[in-house]
């Protein structure tokens, strides 16, 4: 029999079966069909519940902090609710989107407090965190200190910013010298220490943000 016969076959054979009249639910399947009936309700009706649960949980967290989101909250200037997302969708997101986040929770608060003359509150806010990345200057890897640099960079950015505008409003110059101790050095090549392509064997760690802020404090 070929292909397209047994195909012909099969489809007549369904014709014939669907045209038959519907047969009779014994007893047995009856009380089977009300049991599954009973707990499809129950699986929708706890689903429901729980639904309108976190819902609810969701709206008092809302009202509780002034606002309904991680990005509502920083531009709402509400920091507290904005602690509470970010912690909330750890785990839900892959790490470079949460130090993303962690970077803008940073910024928003630094750029506040600056506009409201709070210096102090900003420096407590930056230097309360700590480092996540080390270095490694025993090493001829090129990259192995990028994610440290990259830390470091933003942490410096911020104080740096701190320090900008401690100028700009005449901050006492002892108070400014003191924050900028807090400035992250950065790793470099090793200079003595270079192999015959060109490259570095080692690494160094360096002062030069500290030396630049300062050189730019003495000068105001």
């Amino acid at each position: 029999m070929s292909l397209f016969d047994k195909v012909k076959s099969h489809y007549e054979e369904a014709l014939e079966t669907s045209s038959q009249p519907p047969r009779k639910m014994t007893g047995s399947e009856k009380k089977t069909m009300r049991v599954l009936l009973l707990l499809l309700l129950l699986i929708i009706a706890v689903g429901s519940y729980f639904g309108y649960k976190s819902y609810k949980d969701d709206q008092k967290v809302a009202t509780s902090f002034g606002c309904e989101s991680f990005e509502d909250c920083l531009s709402k200037y509400k920091f507290e609710g904005a602690y509470h997302y970010y912690n909330e969708i750890d785990g839900e997101v892959d790490p470079d989107e949460k130090y993303f986040n962690f970077k803008k929770l940073i910024s928003a608060q630094v750029n506040y407090w600056c506009g409201q003359k709070d210096f102090e509150k900003a420096f407590t806010i930056l230097n309360e965190h700590t480092m996540m990345e080390t270095y490694n200057l025993q090493t001829d890897d090129e990259t192995a200190n990028d994610k440290y640099n990259e830390e470091a960079g933003f942490m410096n950015s911020q104080l740096e910013f701190i320090i900008g505008q401690m100028l700009v409003s005449g901050e006492e110059k002892g108070t400014i010298l003191k924050y900028a101790k807090s400035l992250k050095p950065i790793v470099i090549g090793n200079e003595d220490d270079t192999s015959m392509f060109g490259g570095y064997n080692s690494y160094v760690l360096s002062n030069q943000p500290y030396d630049d802020a300062v050189s730019k404090i003495k000068k105001n």
